[in-house]
Order: C-alpha cells, then structure tokens, then sequence
C-alpha cells in the first residue's frame, strides 16, 4: 500500500535562547535512505525559534538527480516563529540505501534556538558552506559546539524527510533520553534493519538527552545555555513526538536513569520519583501507545559509573534496581528488552569497552544494544 514514511526523523532540541546565526550559510546534509520511493517531503521546522527563517532554495539530491523543493508552490521559503509544516512532494526516485542530500541555502536564519543533533553520524551528517562556497566548522556558527568534547552533528530547519513508498514498510520509533539521542545505538538498529531487512523498515529518532519520564528540564546555572535542552517529561511529550508527525507501527523506549540521578544531582531531592510514580508514568505511557495501535517495547535501565561516589548513590540505586523489578514483571508493554542484563558487568557496574564516559554507550555499545532488540517482535 502506498504510503508516505518518515526515512528520517528526529526531535528539534531547545537550548531556550539563541546559540547559532545561519543566515547567508548554505547547509548540506545528508542521509542515508533505508526505503525506495517516487516522491520525497520535507517537515519544515522553525518551530522553536524567535525569528523568521526564510530559505533562498532547498534542494534534493540522489547520485543521479535532484529536484527543488517548495512550499505552496514557492521555491523561496520562509518560515513564522514557531512554524511547522510539511513541504509540497517533490518527485524524486530514492532507492534504499542511496545517499540523499538535503541542500538548503540560509538568507535569513538568526537567532537559532532549535536544532536536530547526532553524535553517533553513521546515518546522517551535515556540511555548512560560507557564500563562496567555502566549508565552514560548525562551531563557528555554533560556538557552544566546541564545549562538548563528543562534537555533535547538527542540522537546522527540517526535522523529517518522508519518502512515498509502494513497499510494505515498518515504522519503528525509538524514544527516550540521551542514550537513545545519541544515536549510537539507533544508527546501530538502522544498521541491522537494513542487513536483515533491507527496504522494508524505517526508524525516527525521538529522543532527547537529560530527559527524564517523570519532569520537565532539570534547570542549573552549571549547564548554562544547556540547561533547556532536556525537554519537557517523557511522559508528556511521549504522544506528540511519536505520533504527532507519523504513525509508528512498534516504539522502543529506553528511559529513566536521569529519572533517578537528576533530582540527587541538581539538589531537588523533591523531583526524585518513586517507584511507584515512575511505573504509574510508564504504564500512562504504554497505554497512550496502544491507543494509537502500535506496540511497544520497553527497555530495563542500565547502570551508571559516573557518580558512584556521591553520598546519595545507593538511593538511586535502590530506585533502578526496583523499577527494573516492576520492568521485568510487567504485562502491559509488548515485549521488554534486557539492556541491563547487557550492559553490567560481575559488579553491576558499566562494563568496560561499553561506554564512554560512565554513562553513554561508545560505538561498540551501541551494537551490542542493536543486537539484543527481537527484531522479529518488533515487525510483527
């Protein structure tokens, strides 16, 4: 059956004030399609930023074509503060695995508050062009980019590429916090999907790093112009990020380690959840999946090494090991997927070679995390 798939997706992240002027920069990003199709869209995204955006030309182009993209008809695109919309089809033949470049070229784009990030960039990466064509480093534009030592990609202006596919395709949706954000693991999933199933799934990131289930952005001076980005509660923005642009067929969620450190870490012991309200979230969220016909899969939380020193650890400890209790027990998601038992070692402890910084999953990590999602379960 025909249908229009999002073959590449994720959350535009707030950094709450401006960290970027894109105006004049021609801005190239390109991704890796997993599906073939005639026609491909645009999600045009300004939808947190102050400012109008307005783009002088947007182009897509295949090894072998390219084709203008317009809204409403007009190859000179502007966008409102707070604009969101989807671009008219552009008829252009994608085959799966094929690079696809997103060409747009900036006039006026200042005060950039929203952006896409991936630190993983196995399926997706940016190039940012000065007007005489010369390569720009991204943290000119972005200074605030030079500040974190694991360099994200970034791209600016559309958060979701759709391609009009006649192919029987699955829709997956990883949601969940920075573990999923960082796309070592999900470029990893996409990786596989495309080995062992090639054409026949996409995968649209909807994770936000430092997000928690149970409260909105954890907010300290420390973090500075970061202190935004950790998104509103997972168990709030779960049904507009995951099904507000499409209509995934199965979600893997992976979320709550900052659940159980953020409220210890910043001070605000009066944000650290229960175990009960954390499990009554989950099932809140489980819930709204089935309502909109798709299944889900959730993830145990896996450990952390990075403050295994504080004085208030063994709490939060207590806290994992007990909502990974109710995790494995459960009956109300369709599946659950044992990162935990994965991740540990003898000690309980990140086991070495498998992240890189006492928290987040390195690049092998994230494979082994790919590894363990049933894939049959989740194309069901």
């Amino acid at each position: 059956m025909m249908s229009w798939k999002p073959a590449w997706r994720y959350q535009t992240i707030d950094f709450g004030e401006p960290v970027g002027d894109l105006s004049g920069i021609t801005q190239q990003t390109t991704i890796l399609t997993p599906v073939s199709g005639s026609r491909v869209r645009l999600l045009f995204d300004n939808s947190l930023n102050k400012s109008a955006m307005s783009m002088d030309q947007v182009v897509l182009r295949t090894t072998g074509a390219k084709t203008a993209v317009t809204l409403d008809g007009d190859g000179k695109i502007t966008l409102q503060p707070g604009e969101r919309v989807f671009s008219d089809p552009a008829e252009l033949p994608v085959n799966s695995g094929e690079t696809l470049c997103v060409e747009i070229r900036f006039c006026e784009a200042r005060e950039i508050t929203g952006l896409c990030q991936t630190w993983a960039a196995r399926s997706w990466q940016t190039v940012f062009r000065n007007n005489s064509g010369i390569t720009v480093d991204c943290t000119e534009i972005f200074p605030w980019l030079a500040e974190d030592v694991h360099k994200p990609a970034v791209t600016c202006g559309f958060s979701q590429l759709d391609i009009f596919t006649e192919e029987d395709v699955r829709t997956i949706a990883v949601f969940g916090d920075s573990i999923t954000h960082m796309s070592y693991y999900s470029d990893a999933l996409l990786e596989r999907l495309f080995s062992e199933h090639s054409g026949k799934a996409v995968l649209a990131n909807a994770g936000i790093g430092g997000n928690r289930l149970c409260h909105d952005a954890s907010f300290s001076q420390e973090l500075g112009v970061h202190s935004a980005v950790f998104g509103q509660a997972g168990c709030i923005r779960f049904e507009q990020d995951v099904f507000g642009t499409m209509q995934p067929d199965t979600v893997l969620m992976l979320e709550g380690i900052n659940d159980v450190t953020h409220g210890f870490q910043y001070g605000r012991r009066d944000q650290v959840p229960t175990a009960e309200e954390f499990c009554k979230r989950y099932a809140d969220v489980i819930s709204c999946a089935h309502r909109h016909g798709a299944r889900i899969l959730i993830g145990t939380i896996m450990p952390e090494n990075v403050f295994c020193g504080e004085e208030w650890f063994p709490l939060s400890e207590r806290l994992r090991n007990e909502i990974n209790q109710w995790i494995r027990g459960q009956k109300l998601a369709d599946g659950i997927i044992d990162f935990e038992k994965l991740a540990a070692d003898i000690s309980g402890a990140l086991k070495e070679g498998f992240h890189m910084d006492g928290l987040h999953p390195n690049e092998a990590g994230g494979k082994e995390m790919a590894s363990m999602v049933p894939l049959e379960e989740v194309l069901k």
